[in-house]
C-alpha cells in the first residue's frame, strides 16, 4: 500500500448549488470554506482550508477526485509510479492551484475517464473548525477525508489500473441483491481506512458515475442527529440506518440536492496490514440500511 498519499479533496459539478449549500450545511453539518472562485462552492470537515468543492454546471457528477502526498518527494514518487503504470500527468496551472487550495498538483485520467488529481501542500485554514450540527467532528486526518464509490463499467479494471498507478491495496470484494437487481464492487484503501475508493458494477445505466461520498463522524449521536435532521427537511433517504458486513460502518445514505448519495457513518474499520485477508463477502450489510427510494420499473 502506498501509505503517503490521502484522500484530500473531491470536485463536484451541479447546477442546484444553493440547494446542495442548504443540505451540506443544516444536514451535514459541515462549514462553509471560503469560496476560491466565482460559482465554486467550499466546504470543510476538518484543520484544511477546504474537502469538498461545489462548481456550477450541468454534469451533477464527480468532477475530479485529489489525493495528497505526504511530501515533495513522495509527491514525485507518486507521479513516477502513475508513469510507470502507462499514464502521464500533466501539470495543473497556477489558477487551479488556487482553487484547490494546494501548493502544486498533476492530474491523469483512469480508463474509464475519471480524472483524478495527485497534490502536495493543500492549505490548513485560517481558522478551528467549528460545527454546532457535527459536535464531534469528522475522523479524517492519516485516513484522509472518507471515501467514494463510483459506477463502473469494469470494475476489475479500475482495480488494477488504481493499485498500479496509485499503490493502492485490494480490501475486499463484495456482491449482494439489491432492489436494482446484483450488485459488485471492488474495494480499495490507500491508507488504513478499510476503502478510500469503491468501484460497483450494477445490472442497470445509472444516471452519473457518483454513486455516492462517505464524510466519517466521531460520534455516534452526531450521525443520529444528522438523519433526524434529513428526516424532518423532506430530504430523500437512499438507505435508512444499517450497519455494513465488511467495514462496519454504521451510517445512513442521504440524496443530495445534485442527485449522488452522501453516506453519513461512523465507526468504520481501519486495517491491520498485519493481519488482513482479502476476502469476498456476499452481503453489503449485516443489519438495516433499508431502501429508501422506489425500484426502477425496469426490475421491479
Amino acid at each position: 500500500m502506498n501509505d503517503s498519499i490521502s484522500l484530500a479533496y473531491t470536485i463536484v459539478e451541479g447546477r442546484d448549488v444553493e440547494a446542495f449549500d442548504a443540505f451540506a450545511t443544516s444536514i451535514l453539518g459541515l462549514q462553509r470554506g471560503a469560496s476560491p472562485a466565482p460559482d465554486v462552492g467550499s466546504y470543510r470537515l476538518d484543520e484544511k482550508a477546504q474537502r469538498i468543492l461545489v462548481r456550477r454546471g450541468d454534469a451533477d457528477d464527480i468532477a475530479a477526485v485529489g489525493f495528497e502526498a505526504s511530501s515533495a518527494q513522495a509527491f514525485e514518487g507518486a507521479l513516477a509510479r502513475a508513469r510507470a503504470a502507462g499514464v502521464q500527468p500533466q501539470p495543473g496551472s497556477a489558477d487551479e492551484a488556487r482553487i484547490r487550495q494546494v501548493a502544486e498538483f498533476a492530474w491523469f485520467a483512469d480508463p474509464e475517464g475519471n480524472r483524478i488529481e495527485v497534490c502536495r501542500g493543500l492549505r490548513e485554514a485560517t481558522e478551528p473548525f467549528r460545527s454546532a450540527l457535527m459536535p464531534g467532528g469528522f475522523k479524517t486526518g492519516a485516513l484522509g477525508m472518507g471515501h467514494y464509490v463510483l459506477i463502473a463499467d469494469d470494475r476489475l479494471r479500475l482495480a488494477r489500473f488504481y493499485t498500479a498507478a496509485l499503490g493502492m491495496r485490494l480490501s475486499d470484494t463484495a456482491t449482494d441483491r439489491e432492489p436494482i437487481g446484483e450488485v459488485s464492487v471492488s474495494f480499495l484503501r490507500a491508507t488504513p481506512r478499510h476503502h478510500t475508493v469503491g468501484f460497483a458494477q450494477a445490472p442497470i445505466p445509472f444516471p452519473r458515475r457518483l454513486h455516492h461520498i462517505m464524510i466519517e463522524a466521531n460520534d455516534l449521536d452526531d450521525v443520529g442527529a444528522s438523519y433526524e435532521r434529513a428526516l424532518a427537511a423532506g430530504t430523500p433517504i437512499a438507505n435508512h440506518l444499517g450497519r455494513h458486513l465488511n467495514d462496519r460502518m454504521f451510517s445512513y445514505y442521504a440524496v443530495s440536492p445534485l442527485g449522488f448519495f452522501i453516506e453519513v457513518g461512523q465507526g468504520g474499520l481501519e486495517v491491520d496490514e498485519a493481519t488482513w485477508r482479502v476476502e469476498h463477502v456476499d452481503r453489503f450489510h449485516s443489519w438495516g440500511h433499508r431502501p429508501g427510494l422506489p425500484v426502477p420499473a425496469a426490475v421491479a
